[in-house]
């Protein structure tokens, strides 16, 4: 922008488009997040396994897993 007293009238365009552009980019933010629930919670659920299984496989896991959980004492 110029410097200087500048007249709202010609600045409004300016961030008229600015604001326009960007409200179009989080719309479309929000509608990938929204299609990509399903995909997140699936993804959530596949780690979650393969984390259960990690901890049951091997001696260091297991050792692992003894830490994460209380004593039943």
């Amino acid at each position: 922008m110029p410097s200087g007293n500048l007249d709202p009238l010609e600045s409004l365009p300016l961030y008229t488009h600015l604001f326009f552009g960007l409200g179009w980019l989080a719309a479309g933010g929000a509608a990938v997040a929204i299609a990509l629930l399903p995909c997140s919670a699936s993804c959530r659920a596949r780690i979650s396994g393969r984390w259960k299984s990690r901890r049951t496989g091997s001696i260091a896991a297991n050792g692992a897993k003894d830490r994460m959980q209380p004593s039943a004492s």
